[in-house]
């Protein structure tokens, strides 16, 4: 028994709607594609008792042609006029989809994983090693993959086109705003918990898409295997709209090389950490780096060249904070936003002890001052003369219990300062990149999705010797 090459095309467990005529057709490879050549045959598959559903063009101007067979558990409704070459399987039974447990993926913590801190990026993005992102993440304009995995645990947008080899998992919603140019260099899997909208120009969004919610694609050609499959009963659906699918063999069963270094939680920073810190925070110019701006300068790569600039943010911050409070001076109320990185989330709490410390100076400082001028302006025949000079003795006492906190202080704004250019340190450039050619690649891993393992013996045979032929419906 000959083994198939593909599997289908488009397969849910949920109805498959087409609002207009729609094309599927196969390939061996993005080449046979590119040189117009079909073959291999594209199949529809629906496991939804609702079934399919392909509406015609008006006056009839674009016809729906599958050069596949469509198979459905529930009815099959394809309004002429249409060619379906392979043939109509309605009312049958389920086939067996790829059952994937996106949540399996996550990489967070792992060798060569750099955490994403902002939510949005402006720049084109050159991704080329492992990613971990907590919260929602939108990247404005192109994301090309250079052997790359990102995992958002939140929903992602990508609003300009996506392209290179890598795998991208979402846990939650996927949104895709512009398709890319036909190139045999993509090789690509996306897989989201929730649902994936591919929204294109009349181009194309190549790779493997693999959806636990429902799908939809507009003005898009899809090149490789979109699998829809949820336990859901309403979810699992696929509604399109001036789309075809080309079932891509390179696809069914293809190995994604992911690479990354183990030097990538010390690579570059940019951008700014989102809310912190906070406004009219505490701002120490180093004259290479500030706490209250930092990142902003894009410092780039912390290294052993580095260790000046921590010890000289370090050395003004003790100063300029207890110089601050012995003078008098206030320090700003700390409200920590929600929902923060954990690890931002940490720099303001270590901020707040900080400034805990010096405001406790500060206030003591004030009060004796106050209570030392409240006594001197008192005759010393005053009968309360002696009670005020024995609460200024126990403000000094106080006082002194506070000053003697500075080396505790100093020893906290050591660890702040590591922190930040420890989180900092973990972070991308603006583009994405982390030190492509500086470092070595010395992670790599292969991934494999293949999708015919998850066909029954049934299924094989079917496709296997399934036969091209034209046959147009009656």
């Amino acid at each position: 028994m000959e083994r198939p090459p593909f599997p289908f095309g488009l397969a849910t467990s949920g109805p498959i709607n087409s609002e207009d005529p729609i094309v599927v057709k196969g390939v061996s490879s993005i080449a046979e594609l590119q040189s117009a050549n079909e073959d291999r045959p594209g199949h529809l598959v629906c496991n939804s008792p609702q079934g399919i559903t392909i509406k015609a063009a008006p006056h009839g101007s674009v016809t729906t042609e599958i050069s596949g067979f469509v198979k459905s558990t529930g009815p099959v409704n394809i309004e002429q006029p249409a060619v379906v070459r392979g043939g109509i399987r309605s009312f049958s039974d389920d086939s067996t989809l790829a059952n994937l447990d996106v949540t399996k993926f996550k990489n967070q913590g792992e060798p060569g994983v750099i955490t994403l801190m902002d939510s949005s990026y402006d720049k084109e993005q050159e991704l080329d090693v492992m990613y971990y992102r907590s919260g929602d993440l939108r990247y404005q304009r192109s994301v090309q993959l250079k052997n790359a995995m990102i995992y958002v645990d939140g929903n992602l947008t990508v609003d300009g086109p996506l392209s290179g080899e890598g795998l991208i998992v979402v846990n939650g919603n996927a949104t895709f705003n512009s398709g890319t140019a036909l190139s045999g260099s993509n090789r690509m899997a996306v897989l989201a918990s929730g649902d994936i909208k591919i929204v294109g120009n009349n181009n194309y969004f190549t790779g493997l898409v693999y959806a636990e919610g429902n799908f939809s694609a507009k003005d898009i050609t899809i090149v490789g295997n979109t699998i829809v499959n949820s336990e859901n009963p309403a979810k699992g659906r696929a509604e399109l709209s001036n789309v075809t699918i080309v079932s891509n063999e390179e696809t069914g069963d293809m190995t994604v090389t992911i690479t990354s270094s183990t030097k990538a939680d010390e690579g570059y920073s940019g951008g700014e950490l989102e809310n912190f810190p906070p406004s009219g925070a505490m701002n120490f110019d180093t004259g290479a780096t500030t706490v209250g701006d930092f990142g902003a300068n894009d410092r780039g790569y912390v290294g052993p060249e580095d260790v000046g600039k921590k010890d000289s943010l370090k050395g003004n911050m003790k100063t300029a904070v207890w110089d601050r409070a012995a003078a008098g001076g206030g320090f700003p109320q700390l409200v920590r936003p929600m929902g923060l990185d954990p690890r931002v989330a940490g720099l303001w709490d270590k901020l707040a002890d900080i400034l805990s410390i010096a405001e406790n100076y500060h206030d003591a400082v004030k009060a004796v001052a106050d209570q030392q001028a409240k006594v001197d302006g008192m005759d010393s025949q005053d009968p309360d003369y002696q009670a005020e000079k024995d609460k200024l003795e126990t403000l000094k006492t106080a006082l002194n219990a506070a000053e003697a906190k500075q080396g505790e202080m100093n020893g906290k704004i050591d660890d702040y300062v590591e922190s930040i250019f420890d989180v900092m340190g973990s972070r991308t450039n603006k583009n994405g990149t982390f030190e492509d050619g500086i470092h070595p690649m010395d992670i790599s891993k292969d991934i494999r999705f293949n999708l015919n393992e998850y066909l029954p013996e049934s299924e094989k045979l079917k496709v296997s010797f399934y036969r091209v032929y034209n046959r147009r419906m009656k």
